[in-house]
């Protein structure tokens, strides 16, 4: 049996109240140009599903994925906008076994950590599945078979690149084309 590690993070106790927005984390701001949605489910959820219904989702045509958090501006961030005053949300960090490294589920490498005093830890010896904010914005695990697991888990989304950055690409993808269509075209007529 394979055992996985999972995030989440945790608030202060509270509740959400009213649809689930998307927010942009603006590059003005000092963002990464992503978006970001939580979602709560009507009844506790494990990691895999929220991880599965979060695989689902889509944003101006951009897929999403459970949330990672990729350093320090980035988790006071989704702190202060999503995680303070909830009871618990998941993000996209998983661990294979109890003591082995933390990873992004999404692939993006693991760089930042923000881990509490004493954290990860095992608790009781049970292996740890989660990784969640303990109320003061850092770190702490849990089992994913936790009976307090959250019911609300946050969703990214990849920045939508700029117009600009679209017909550059359009212009260098049929600028290859057109090359491999003229070599394709020299080669044929030689033979």
């Amino acid at each position: 049996m394979r055992l996985v590690h999972y995030l989440t993070v945790m608030g202060l106790a509270g509740s959400l109240n009213g649809q689930a927005s998307i927010l942009e984390w603006p590059v003005a701001e000092g963002g990464n140009g992503h978006f970001y949605q939580l979602f709560e489910n009507s009844s506790r959820i494990t990691w895999v599903d929220a991880n599965a219904e979060a695989a689902q989702q889509s944003y101006l045509g951009r897929p999403g994925y459970l949330a990672t958090i990729g350093g320090a501006a980035e988790n006071a961030w989704v702190f202060s906008q999503f995680i303070q005053g909830t009871t618990g949300v998941w993000l996209g960090g998983a661990q294979e076994t109890r003591g082995s490294a933390w990873y992004w589920a999404n692939g993006e490498p693991w760089s930042y950590s923000n881990w509490a005093p004493g954290q990860p830890d095992g608790y009781l010896g049970y292996p740890e599945h989660t990784l969640f904010y303990n109320g003061n914005s850092k770190w702490d695990d849990a089992p994913d078979a936790w009976g307090n697991r959250p019911s609300m888990f946050l969703v990214e989304y990849s920045a939508v690149p700029e117009p600009g950055q679209v017909a550059a690409m359009s212009l260098i993808l049929f600028g290859m084309g057109a090359w491999a269509l003229r070599r394709f075209l020299a080669r044929d007529s030689a033979h």
